[in-house]
């Protein structure tokens, strides 16, 4: 079964030889088999994925207005908050949602003109900022002075995450210049792309693709691929660590993914087929993860008993939310736009204390939009 299923477009491929022997060895951890049956996994409509959740609903002023976020970090005492690419914002708050700063234009460089991504570098304690695919942006988590350009990547990409020796960077498609979906960039100058793409450069799926746990640990996956793999930056680079069984109901056979895309994704919708695993992190040391299918769900592996349940509610009082904003320290992270949960509570009466606690905050449909906080 693990053969299987990384031979469908997901082998573990090292492309720039000088390290590819060295990254090649043996996995110091052992790849977990989870099997997916959602009929039998399948827990009652009314018990939510995360059954406990904290929020923050951001300051509103004339500086600090953001109307879409795509992507929050949580850190030394900040919430640091990058909205749509097109609107070229990156905003800083305080952990009560007090508005701080937000990252100045660069007059060198004529300003973020497409932000799609932020990280922050724990060891020099700066905020790296991914803008038009290619240029890496430096900046003083202190006071938000720029530092510098980083990094100037030679392919296209949409994601990344700073981790220990360099940068980690991910494709979702978007480009036929690189065939490959995921890069290392060293800091020392050199380079290892991995994966080959089911779909290069013809469809984007715009899934994260990485879940960074730590500095020296990154969990990454592709919705065409069944397997999730660990990179470690302390040693072998890329190993297998989840390995997703759909049985009957798996969408990423050999046979569908040499399909063009619209087709695949019209037979994983026709035969409720399912995708690879997307939205992941470690919540007290179980595996959280998103489903697609003909329909969405959330999934939760205890490593401790062996048991994976599957949900079709994330959040209690709260509308669902496909996808993420972030990952936090046994959290994942969602943000909410205030028209939404305004709307939402005008036909949904919270039940819980936290719920009522959210409703009363949710006055101005212009406001910023509230983050989410959900936990086991």
């Amino acid at each position: 079964m693990k053969k299987t299923l990384l031979a469908a477009g997901c082998a573990l491929l090292a492309l720039t030889g000088m390290h590819s022997c060295k990254e090649a060895a043996p996995a110091l951890v052992e790849a977990v088999t989870i099997p997916i049956n959602i009929a039998a996994q399948l827990v009652p409509d009314d018990v939510p994925a995360l059954p406990s959740f904290r929020f923050v609903k951001l300051e509103t002023t004339e500086n600090s207005r953001i109307e879409q976020i795509e992507k929050v970090i949580e850190f030394d005492g900040k919430l640091i908050v990058l909205g749509h690419p097109d609107a070229a914002k990156v905003h800083i708050f305080d952990l009560s949602g007090k508005f701080l700063y937000a990252l100045p234009r660069l007059p060198q460089q004529g300003g973020l003109r497409f932000p799609s991504d932020i990280t922050v570098d724990e060891a020099k304690r700066s905020l790296l900022v991914f803008d038009q695919y290619q240029k890496v942006y430096e900046y003083d988590l202190n006071d938000g002075k720029y530092i510098g350009q980083r990094l100037q990547l030679g392919e296209q990409r949409f994601y990344l995450e700073a981790v220990k020796g360099g940068v980690l960077c991910y494709d979702p498609n978007l480009t036929r210049v690189s065939p490959y979906q995921m890069c290392f960039f060293r800091e020392k100058g050199d380079s290892t792309n991995y994966f080959h793409k089911a779909f290069s450069g013809r469809e984007a799926y715009l899934d994260p693709g990485l879940a960074k746990l730590s500095q020296s640990e990154v969990l990454a996956s592709s919705p065409f691929c069944d397997t999730v793999f660990l990179f470690q930056a302390n040693g072998p680079l890329f190993v297998p660590r989840y390995i997703f069984d759909f049985g009957t109901a798996r969408g990423n056979t050999p046979e569908n993914l040499e399909k063009p895309f619209p087709e695949y994704q019209q037979i994983v919708q026709d035969e409720n087929l399912l995708m690879g695993p997307s939205a992941l992190n470690l919540l007290g040391g179980k595996l959280f993860f998103n489903l697609d299918s003909s329909s969405s769900y959330f999934g939760l592996y205890d490593p401790a008993s062996g048991e994976t349940k599957v949900f079709t509610r994330l959040l209690v009082d709260l509308p669902n939310y496909y996808g993420r904003a972030g990952v936090g320290v046994d959290e994942m992270i969602y943000a909410y736009e205030m028209e939404q949960l305004i709307e939402h509570f005008g036909q949904h009466e919270p039940v819980t204390e936290q719920g009522r606690a959210l409703k009363a905050a949710c006055v101005n449909a212009g406001d910023n939009p509230v983050i989410i906080f959900g936990s086991l």
